[in-house]
């Protein structure tokens, strides 16, 4: 056998041996971040879409699982095929890919439940094992819950790494947080030293907002994030569906809030979008 045979077999062998080694490395934990509030109409689902659409945008492979039984959202949002959701996926737990939707690359979502007491039995372990699958498949996995405090919501939480939760900037929709967060604490037992509380819609001239001091003093959660009032919202979030990122304040909002929560995203990345 020549020289030049030789040098090709051992390349060849090294090669073998470095993609060996790769395999055997585990990929990081994916982060799992659930979005909670318990009114209507705070705008939970979309800051979720736009946080997901955001951290994509960041080149994190992202997959934004509902929750929400009653049914949600995201089918309308995306005109998704409702019949491919949560409870096939769970049913079909060492494949659920075939049940997953890709909006564009690098964004994904998991419908909820279409039928509300197929969502209600969902339990616990049937979670966590599906979430353990699709931990391997993502970067991020955004839960979008639903307005109550339901059995799936409170393991949501539990698994999540960080609770972004959701208040408009008036005095009913903090007085709501504040008494679910001290449910949460001392009827469930749950851990919210991880709670983060975002004032979405936030404007400065609004007679009816509450100041930030007002907000602070009735929250048990210090304020992290704000998401200004967007009259353009509507149109951005239509753009940002589409895989698009506007100039918009509150795109922009999100975007800065997704390099915040995952700070590992890539540099080049950031500076063109933030």
């Amino acid at each position: 056998m020549s020289s030049r045979s030789l040098s090709q077999e051992a390349e060849e062998n090294r090669v073998v041996a470095l993609d060996s080694r790769e395999s055997r490395v585990k990929k990081p934990e994916a982060k799992i971040i659930c979005i909670l509030s318990n009114k209507g109409g705070s705008g939970k689902t979309t800051l979720a879409v736009g946080l997901g659409v955001s951290l994509a945008r960041l080149n994190l492979r992202t997959l934004i699982l509902e929750l929400d039984a009653s049914p949600g959202d995201m089918a309308g949002l995306f005109d998704l095929d409702p019949t491919c959701s949560l409870e096939q996926a769970i049913d079909s737990s060492c494949n659920p890919s075939q049940y997953i939707h890709k909006i564009f690359d690098k964004l994904y979502v998991l419908l909820g439940p279409q039928d509300p007491l197929r969502g209600e039995m969902i339990k616990k372990e049937e979670l966590e094992r599906l979430v353990r699958v699709l931990a391997e498949q993502y970067d991020v996995i955004i839960f979008d819950t639903q307005p109550v405090l339901s059995d799936i919501t409170l393991d949501a939480i539990k698994m999540s790494q960080e609770t972004l939760v959701v208040s408009e900037p008036y005095l009913e929709s903090v007085r709501r947080i504040a008494i679910m967060l001290d449910l949460l604490s001392t009827r469930f037992g749950v851990y919210t030293r991880n709670f983060k509380l975002l004032i979405n819609k936030y404007r400065r001239l609004d007679p009816r907002r509450l100041t930030l001091r007002d907000v602070a003093a009735g929250s048990s959660l210090p304020i992290f994030w704000l998401v200004p009032f967007d009259k353009k919202c509507r149109n951005s979030m239509q753009q940002m569906r589409q895989g698009k990122l506007s100039r918009a304040h509150v795109v922009r909002s999100l975007m800065k809030l997704a390099v915040e929560i995952c700070p590992d995203a890539r540099a080049s990345d950031v500076r063109r979008w933030v």
